[in-house]
């Protein structure tokens, strides 16, 4: 049974205890993984592939990209790139797919730092994907008044700045999110901003 809430609660219910794990509703800019619930990324992933099946076989395209967005996600989190990145392929065809922007939005956000997780400086070059596909996503989110998406886009982009040669710009850019969500209440963004920023 899935309700919308401030998350989208999945409950699952078998001979063994009841498993609980939360999703991210769309509208919800606290979609990161690491906040949902005070649990490991193990036990997050865990629960997360049980709820992609669910939405499998129940056809919610969306709630099942978001799924695999957040998988992925949790797998960079243990350290497991290559699987990060091939749980990460599922999601970009099923968002492609979607009516709602914002999953669309959040596909590539999610994807940006696992395409860029190799060890190494990332290239500076403007054209690689990722930085694409955010700056179009930051223009998109901005120009429809999505402050949040447009807020996690531009941290995800300065966060590749960061790791890339670009190091200064990357720092003036988190020090410029960091007041703007601040401005507008999105403390968790500005604190993520923070830390990026070091």
């Amino acid at each position: 049974m899935f309700r919308l809430g401030t998350t989208i609660r999945a409950e699952i219910t078998t001979r063994a205890p009841q498993v609980q794990y939360v999703l991210p509703r769309r509208s919800t800019p606290a979609f990161h993984l690491s906040l949902e619930e005070p649990r490991s990324p193990v036990e997050q992933e865990s629960a997360i592939r049980q709820a992609i099946d669910v939405f499998q076989k129940q056809k919610a395209r969306d709630d099942e990209t978001q799924a695999w967005y957040i998988l992925a996600r949790a797998l960079l989190a243990e350290g497991k790139t290559v699987a990060a990145k091939e749980a990460m392929q599922n999601a970009p065809a099923l968002a492609a797919k979607s009516q709602n922007p914002e999953v669309r939005w959040r596909t590539a956000i999610a994807a940006a730092p696992i395409e860029t997780s190799k060890k190494g400086p990332v290239p500076t070059a403007a054209g690689i994907p990722p930085r694409k596909e955010l700056a179009a996503v930051i223009a998109k989110s901005r120009a429809l008044g999505n402050r949040i998406v447009e807020l996690d886009a531009r941290l995800a982009l300065a966060k590749i700045e960061m790791k890339s040669a670009q190091t200064a710009e990357g720092r003036g850019h988190l020090t410029a999110i960091e007041a703007d969500a601040e401005a507008r209440g999105y403390i968790f963004v500005a604190r993520k901003a923070a830390i990026a920023r070091g």
